[in-house]
């Protein structure tokens, strides 16, 4: 079952439930997925619409950080929920170690050795490792294995 259809069916459910803070936080969801589709006039992909769930996130961690800067941890812990249940659609991250693996793996199945091959290594492992890695993680061991 697609991310979209997941959060029409919680959507359903969370009307009739009552529960109005996962109603909100499916609302939200679901009009940022709409309004990309309507603006690119296509269907989101899973991998399009699990990219924008981690945008999502993203996102909202750096809401956190300022609400907890400026002393707003009312603010803070509604963002803080709604990254916890964004995250349920998320695959689960890799450990460092296994992250540090698929990169040595790529870079060895390309036969990356300079810097001007990081693009194509990079491409390689965001097809591959799409939401299970964070890609600044993924950036920087690259650029420290091929320089």
């Amino acid at each position: 079952m697609s991310i979209k259809s997941t959060l029409i069916e919680l959507q359903t459910q969370s009307l009739k439930s009552g529960d109005k803070e996962t109603l909100r936080v499916v609302r939200m969801a679901l009009a940022e997925i709409k309004q990309i589709e309507v603006d690119t006039r296509e269907e989101l992909t899973e991998a399009k619409q699990l990219s924008l769930i981690e945008k999502m996130v993203k996102q909202r961690n750096e809401s956190v950080k300022a609400f907890q800067e400026g002393g707003r941890e009312d603010l803070a812990s509604i963002e803080i929920s709604e990254i916890k249940f964004l995250e349920q659609f998320l695959p689960e991250k890799l450990s460092p170690e296994e992250t540090d693996k698929m990169i040595a793996d790529a870079i060895a199945e390309l036969d990356a050795k300079v810097m001007a091959d990081m693009g194509k290594v990079m491409a390689h492992l965001k097809d591959k490792a799409a939401g299970q890695v964070d890609m600044g993680y993924v950036s920087q061991k690259v650029k420290e294995s091929l320089s």
